[in-house]
């Protein structure tokens, strides 16, 4: 018998993606609005919400997702685009930790995924 079952560890991380993934939508829906409002100066939240806009809810998941690498990384997009650094600034650290948390736990989880895929093909 084996130790650990790999069965058993892709049940629970796609239980866990389960959870994440409605937590994201939640997440989306609360903020979505908060985040054009606080960062309507920068040129990334525009030209995504002027692309993405008409997506729904996937549309809305993936704005917010840019405006939560957007506020990780602000440098990197103000090397790029035009990004109002005082406005990334003053974005509310208690929405940013919502946004980036989420983010950060799906990443976590789809590594785990990829994982589990390279440990099962090397099983057999």
């Amino acid at each position: 018998m084996k130790i650990f079952d790999p069965g058993i560890f892709g049940l629970i991380t796609l239980i866990l993606l389960f959870f994440n993934l409605i937590g994201l939508a939640g997440v989306t829906v609360y903020a979505r609005e908060k985040v054009d409002r606080f960062l309507c100066n920068c040129s990334v939240v525009a030209d995504n919400k002027a692309t993405l806009g008409g997506l729904g809810l996937m549309g809305d998941i993936i704005r917010v997702g840019v405006a939560g690498s957007l506020l990780v990384f602000p440098k990197i997009y103000a090397n790029k685009t035009i990004v109002d650094e005082e406005q990334v600034n003053a974005f509310p650290a208690k929405l940013k930790l919502m946004i980036v948390t989420q983010w950060l736990a799906l990443a976590v989880i789809m590594s785990a995924l990829c994982i589990l895929s390279i440990w099962m093909g090397s099983l057999s």
